[in-house]
């Protein structure tokens, strides 16, 4: 390990590389010791790979004993994006778009979007947001980067962007300083020159910097152009621009990062290309930018920078001043992160998924269950679609699409379905009494008489939470004795009771005439085209399993976890149903789209509308509902959101208004029944995939706009 000289203009190195993993990639970190690298899409293949690369090259560096790398990419969105949605990451609207809907604060939404995203493979310099400005008729080289001519319209964006980076952790570059302009001519092929006098980029074209450098932008791109403010020299190159202009005038102290110094508009003139470094160094950039492979250009051009230092032509004061800058971007990364909103989404590695996103069920899989599976739908159309983890703690054999999850009280939302499908029917009323039907309810209590179904689905019968039947109870002894329980308090007040949809269960065992197996299958599984979704699991099937359980024989797997359940056959209106995340959002699309394969859209009004609240805590028809109550599941969603939980790490929501349906299934029991971290992991979760749907949202809704 060896320390590099204060003079050493290696350290303000920002490189491209070959390479797409670690092993590949180590001799740019190891040999050349720079202080950044830029990722292009030689280096891509996917999110997972994207992680590893970054994190191996950091821990080459850390073995060098060299500070965190600064890791840059390009992510405008638009045509300017490398981590795109075949990738795994959001899709951003070009500047262009976003620029006409002029809506800023969905651009800051956007960007913070994009930060987390970057964030979560470890990029932490986003080369962006464009700060230039196009003619009023767009066209230029620039063209659709740009978010429009209006000098302080663009100023909002570029403010936007660089506050929802910095609140995901990620620092911005603004780009590219003075000003591209309207020109055609591209500075990778030849240089070009701005017409128009200094007053006028002054209150024209410096805008948007001014508003970057407001929002405390981290950093700064100079543009490869001729411009009025100094009509002899590019602006990478000159002092005047950059010292006097943007350091002095503007009064910018971050990162001043050179575009590019391969590009052909620095070649020729009175320097040699391998001389423009040390002339950028000069004129008062800190970050030398060579994006591509170019390993001979990049050595000679530090050689000269080091024979310019030893004549005493460049003052190694200039490269102290830019490494203390690099120490101070580091810094506020550090800052950053730690008041960051943002939790990284990839995937460990040696988890199977379907697709290659990094997705939020990462943040509870396997932190919290060894397996997991996520189905999200945007509008019917497939936003997420990922499982994680295996059957047990390293365990080779990957969780797969068909591996069956128990629901627990996800269940409950079948048993109301069946419920009020046969109530559709005309073969129960909503508010008859429950002792008409099932005559032994509460063993002729009477409290147990006055109640309806009504009651049960709302849990306010005065019913008990719960009841422990007896192991080894017969099936038919144990619904009996379930049948038995009498009320304990007076109807009205909302307890969450187990022992009313067991109740339930048993009714439309006999409304319909059939096991309640066969009534949810023919009520709502086969309507709704349900084919994974039933009780008591085949061996031949794949199943997550749950709980270790002495008592039961050990680990369960395909036995129901909640042993009241299990007491009763392992079919019960309260439990034990199995399914895939794929046919609980399918379901939830159907509810979403109100398609009447269930039951009718006046039915599921009443379902999802409030019918008993306690506290904070709102309950329709066997649904639960939104919460104001931050700590709640459905707290992330919108007010007009209806699902349901399930004790062993399972949820179905459904979100009317961004028209989102959101299908969790882990086997959070199986570590055991401290479920606090594990209940705040799936509030952040929804978070991420509510800001996720969002950014979609907006993107099409923008993409759209005429």
């Amino acid at each position: 390990m060896t320390s590099q000289p204060a003079a050493d203009a290696r350290t303000l190195l920002l490189v491209g590389f070959h390479g797409t993993d670690p092993a590949s990639a180590a001799p740019i970190v190891r040999d050349l010791r720079p202080g950044g690298l830029v990722l292009v899409p030689r280096n891509i293949v996917s999110a997972h790979q994207v992680a590893d690369l970054v994190g191996g090259l950091q821990a080459v560096a850390a073995e060098e004993g060299l500070p965190e790398l600064l890791i840059a990419i390009d992510h405008e969105g638009g045509e300017i994006q490398r981590l795109t949605s075949e990738l795994g990451f959001t899709d951003l609207p070009s500047a262009h778009a976003l620029g006409r809907s002029g809506d800023v604060e969905t651009v800051r939404r956007l960007a913070t979007v994009a930060g987390r995203e970057l964030a979560s493979v470890g990029v932490n310099l986003d080369l962006a947001p464009v700060a230039d400005l196009v003619s009023d008729a767009g066209a230029g080289v620039i063209g659709t980067r740009s978010f429009g001519s209006d000098p302080a319209a663009v100023a909002q964006f570029v403010a936007a962007v660089i506050e929802g980076l910095r609140g995901a952790g990620v620092l911005a570059c603004a780009k590219h300083f003075p000003g591209h302009g309207p020109t055609d001519a591209d500075s990778h092929i030849e240089l070009p020159r701005l017409e128009a006098t200094a007053d006028e980029m002054r209150a024209r074209d410096l805008a948007p910097f001014r508003s970057a450098i407001a929002a405390r932008c981290a950093a700064i791109m100079t543009a490869h152009v001729i411009s009025p403010i100094d009509p002899e020299v590019p602006a990478t190159l000159s002092r005047v621009t950059l010292v006097h202009v943007l350091r002095r005038e503007l009064g910018f102290e971050g990162l001043v990062l050179t575009d590019a110094l391969e590009m052909k508009a620095l070649a020729g003139g009175r320097l040699a290309q391998w001389q423009a470094a040390a002339e950028a160094l000069r004129a008062g950039a800190d970050v030398l930018v060579f994006e591509g492979t170019d390993r001979a250009l990049i050595d000679r051009s530090v050689a000269w920078i080091d024979r310019q230092v030893e004549s005493q032509e460049l003052d190694p004061a200039h490269i102290e001043r830019s490494r203390e800058r690099w120490a101070a971007a580091r810094r506020s990364l550090a800052e950053g992160r730690q008041g960051a909103d943002a939790t990284p989404i990839v995937v460990p590695r040696g988890t199977g998924r379907r697709g290659s996103a990094g997705t939020p069920l990462d943040l509870v899989v396997p932190a919290h269950a060894p397996a997991g599976q996520l189905v999200v739908t945007l509008d019917g159309v497939p936003l997420f679609d990922a499982v994680a983890g295996s059957p047990i703690d390293n365990d080779a054999r990957p969780i797969g699409p068909d591996t069956l999850f128990d629901l627990a009280s996800v269940t409950k939302l079948f048993t109301a379905l069946a419920f009020m499908a046969l109530v559709e029917r005309g073969r129960v009323a909503l508010d008859g009494r429950v002792v008409d039907v099932l005559p032994s309810f509460g063993a002729g209590s009477s409290r147990a008489k006055s109640l309806t179904w009504r009651h049960l689905l709302t849990h306010t019968s005065g019913l008990p939470a719960a009841l422990d039947l007896p192991d080894g109870l017969p099936p038919a002894a144990a619904r009996a004795r379930a049948l038995a329980v009498a009320p304990d308090a007076q109807p009205g007040p909302v307890v969450y009771s187990d022992v009313g949809f067991m109740d339930l269960g048993f009714a439309i065992e006999e409304i319909w005439g059939t096991s309640l197996e066969a009534a949810v299958s023919e009520l709502v599984s086969l309507p709704a085209d349900l084919p994974r979704v039933h009780f008591r699991p085949g061996t031949h099937e794949s199943v997550a399993p749950t709980e270790y359980v002495p008592a039961r024989g050990g680990r369960l797997l395909g036995s129901v976890h909640d042993e009241n359940a299990a007491a009763l056959g392992g079919v019960a209106g309260h439990a034990g149903l199995f399914a895939t995340a794929a046919d609980l959002a399918r379901l939830g699309v159907r509810l979403l789209q109100r398609d009447g394969s269930v039951v009718s859209s006046a039915t599921l009004d009443v379902m999802t509308s409030e019918q008993a609240v306690d506290g904070g805590l709102r309950r329709g028809l066997g649904f639960s509902l939104w919460s104001p109550d931050p700590e709640a599941t459905s707290h992330p969603l919108g007010p007009r959101s209806f699902g349901h939980t399930g004790y062993t790490g399972t949820s179905l929501w459904v979100d009317p208004e961004r028209r989102l349906v959101i299908a969790f299934l882990t086997n959070a029991v199986f570590r055991g029944r401290d479920f606090e971290a594990f209940f705040a992991a799936r509030i952040r979760a929804h978070r991420e995939i509510v800001a996720a749907a969002d950014a979609v949202a907006t993107r099409r809704r923008v993409e759209a706009a005429p």
